[in-house]
């Protein structure tokens, strides 16, 4: 028996929630550590 459902965020709305709070804050470490490979 499967226990109860969860969303799970894809890798472009990942990328999109640190992308954002590094041009919100300015603080760029996050955004520099997911680097632009394509992780499809």
């Amino acid at each position: 028996m499967l226990g109860k459902k969860v969303d799970v965020l894809s890798g472009d709305q990942v990328r999109s929630i640190i992308t954002a709070d590094a041009a919100a804050s300015g603080n760029n470490t996050h955004k520099n550590l997911l680097g632009t490979s394509n992780t499809n």
